[in-house]
């Protein structure tokens, strides 16, 4: 009878559990990746989006006049550090049906990508009354 001995692995045998090992190793890599962009884009979206918000502020606490026509100083600027690679443009329009209404626009923007933010404000007619 013959009776063989094996010891070890043969050539396929090693060559089939490497490419196994290797797949798995490319699809846990290939997870880690993009773990790690989705933890950096949402990074990015909590900075810009605080970002606007601190911008939309300083837009909601002016008055009627200034929202008719926006100074440079409000429609356009960079942040100050340690955000300063951040830019922001504004743009504010009166409601064409309302009177008192202003559509606000806000974009801020890096290398990376925009994120846009928008508003309406109120801001009522004065009615001014003469002695």
């Amino acid at each position: 009878m013959f009776r063989s001995v094996r010891r070890g692995f043969s050539l396929l045998e090693a060559l089939v559990a490497l490419t196994i090992v290797g797949l798995a190793a490319v699809a846990v890599l290939r997870a880690y990746g993009g773990e790690i962009r989705s933890a950096e884009r949402a990074r990015w979206t909590i900075t810009a989006a605080a970002l606007a918000q601190e911008q939309l502020a300083h837009l909601r606490l002016a008055p009627r006049p200034t929202l008719d026509f926006l100074p440079d100083s409000l429609r356009r600027g960079r942040f100050a550090p340690p955000f300063e690679r951040f830019t922001w443009t504004a743009a504010a329009a009166r409601v064409q049906s309302q009177r008192a209404l202003f559509d606000v626009r806000l974009q801020v923007a890096d290398s990376t990508g925009a994120l846009e933010r928008a508003a309406r404000l109120y801001r009522p007619l004065r009615l001014t009354t003469q002695p």
